[in-house]
């Protein structure tokens, strides 16, 4: 079963760090598909063995395909 037929993820790195102890990565993440494919993704995120925090999210619709559209903006946080 495909889950994500198109996704982008994009990482930068923070100028700021997260701890004395730590650093993070601000991600920026767009998939396409169907709502359950949306939920999906989501419930991946909260499995990952990192921390995450989500910064922004948005959910669109492509007017030419009628998929959704999932942007995320989250960061990573790694210890060095």
């Amino acid at each position: 079963r495909r889950v994500l037929f198109r996704s982008e993820v994009s990482l930068t790195s923070s100028t700021v760090p997260a701890s004395p102890n730590g650093l993070s990565y601000v991600f920026n993440l767009e998939a396409s598909g169907t709502y359950e494919n949306m939920i999906a993704l989501a419930e991946k995120l909260t499995s990952f063995n990192r921390i995450v925090t989500v910064e922004a999210i948005s959910i669109s619709r492509d007017t030419r395909t009628e998929e959704l559209v999932l942007n995320i903006r989250g960061r990573q946080y790694f210890k060095p």
